[in-house]
């Protein structure tokens, strides 16, 4: 038979197991978020480098990176392709 000092232990271990999963939980959403984070910044330095080339304004860029994420050309390799998707192209001069 349990006792109630075995009963609140056990009652303890499961909220902290709990509070790990949570913890953990968390953990790999801030994993990804940064992994996101880091694409977007990239897209920011090559819209700052290359925005003159496409004739735009930077303002432009917040759109694009939208645009972007919802075409699913977000990763770097893929920034050019997508603004050609956007329908911008770079200018010949």
């Amino acid at each position: 038979m349990a006792t109630k000092k075995d009963k609140k232990t056990s009652d303890i271990q499961k909220k902290l197991e709990a509070a790990r999963q949570i913890r953990l939980e968390m953990l790999k959403d801030s994993i990804i978020t940064e992994e996101i984070k880091d694409y977007k910044e990239e897209f920011e330095d090559f819209w700052v480098r290359n925005r003159k080339a496409y004739g735009e304004k930077k303002e432009l860029g917040k759109i694009l990176w939208m645009h972007l994420k919802a075409i699913k050309h977000d990763i770097p390799e893929k920034f050019e392709e997508g603004l050609k998707n956007f329908g911008i192209k770079k200018e010949n001069k």
